[in-house]
């Protein structure tokens, strides 16, 4: 079973929505999680994330905010970041591989140049990275503390990576 590891600031809107959308796509054959950097554990996500979940049939009151401390990411097939300084901590603080950590958008770009998500695909889209034709790609902001509107177009952009994602992951 392949496991994705979603990492963001507090684990309260962009990772866990990202887990839940990502569930929802890709089905059982893939182990996801989310954690924060910067988490203070226990809390729930803002309303406005929660609505904007909901527009998607998905209910994400029970999730709680987790940190990314104690846990063990090296053992994830891919972490994947909202920022890149998501990206670079998950590398630098928390021993994850280089090879294995993206950000969100980088890795579903590269992907759709492979077949599969597996460990050719992964080494692949790290190679795909030094390649001078990408141009950088873009971080989704944190909707924490801004209007429904925002965390609603920031939950669209997440839904529509995890789908594709999701295509890859099925492959």
């Amino acid at each position: 079973m392949r496991k994705v590891v979603f990492v963001c600031t507090a684990n309260r809107c962009r990772s866990p929505s990202a887990e839940a959308l990502l569930r929802d796509a890709a089905g059982s054959g893939v182990a996801i999680e989310s954690f924060g950097l910067h988490a203070t554990p226990g809390l729930p996500p803002p309303q406005e994330t929660l609505h904007a979940l909901e527009e998607y049939g998905l209910d994400l009151s029970a999730h709680r905010s987790r940190g990314v401390d104690h846990v063990d990411l090296q053992a994830a097939d891919v972490v994947i970041g909202f920022e890149r300084h998501h990206v670079a901590c998950s590398v630098v603080d928390n021993a994850v591989s280089s090879e294995r950590a993206f950000l969100f958008t980088e890795l579903v770009n590269f992907l759709e140049k492979s077949r599969s998500l597996d460990e050719d695909a992964v080494r692949s889209a790290h190679g795909r990275r030094f390649a001078a034709a990408f141009p950088p790609f873009p971080e989704i902001a944190d909707p924490i503390g801004m209007s429904f509107q925002v965390h609603r177009a920031v939950t669209a952009e997440i839904a529509t990576i995890c789908k594709r994602l999701a295509e890859r992951l099925a492959d």
